[in-house]
């Protein structure tokens, strides 16, 4: 499974701990059980969050989440949403890939927020942006959340996106939005010519960041 919630009460629910995990929609099995076990047995133990109440892991692959509060079913806003972008201006036109990003965005939006027969609320979109380049789109909502819940997560994650960079991405513990101007989610088609990209939104060891809450 790519999405998992669960809560251990200890002696009561004034002890309670919250967790979740929900691995990119395009991940397979291994892959997922990989990036959780990382998290869970390694970095959130015995690194990062020894003393939190609660926290958010994000890597390229998956997400994980712990609150001594109820986490299901409900956006989250207590924290600022962490915005990585490339370091790289787009070559392009500026203004239309602004754009063609909302289009994406609008649609993957509307893919993602109806789910699909297993509950997953994810999408991905490549459209042609230059004669040399496209771009490479990826929304997810948890699945806990409502459509209109989804919906109303990634629209506000949207506008932060058009930073008119050669890649970006919005986080927050119930959903994520990404573009970049090379394939970098399994199943995207690249261009035969090399588009010369340089950088990504994500650093090279795949950890994004965490956030203690």
């Amino acid at each position: 499974t790519l999405f998992r919630s669960a809560t251990a009460t200890g002696n009561g629910t004034a002890d309670a701990v919250y967790g979740l995990f929900l691995c990119r929609g395009d991940q397979n099995a291994t892959t997922c059980n990989d990036c959780v076990t990382m998290a869970t047995k390694i970095d959130l133990p015995t690194i990062y969050c020894l003393d939190k109440k609660a926290a958010v892991i994000y890597y390229d692959q998956c997400m994980v989440r712990y609150s001594n509060h109820p986490i299901l079913g409900t956006i989250d806003r207590s924290a600022e949403d962490r915005i990585l972008m490339n370091d790289f201006n787009t070559k392009g036109n500026s203004t239309l890939l602004n754009q063609l990003l909302v289009r994406m965005m609008n649609n993957m939006t509307a893919q993602a927020a109806a789910g699909d027969k297993y509950g997953k609320k994810f999408a991905v979109k490549q459209t042609n942006f230059t004669k040399t380049e496209d771009l490479y789109a990826l929304v997810q909502c948890t699945p806990d959340l409502s459509s209109n819940d989804c919906s109303q997560c990634l629209n506000e994650l949207i506008p932060k996106l058009l930073v008119k960079k050669q890649g970006a991405q919005v986080l927050r513990p119930n959903c994520i939005a990404r573009y970049e101007s090379y394939p970098f989610y399994i199943g995207a088609v690249a261009l035969p010519v090399t588009t010369n990209s340089t950088g990504s939104s994500a650093d090279r060891s795949g950890k994004l960041t965490i956030l203690p809450h």
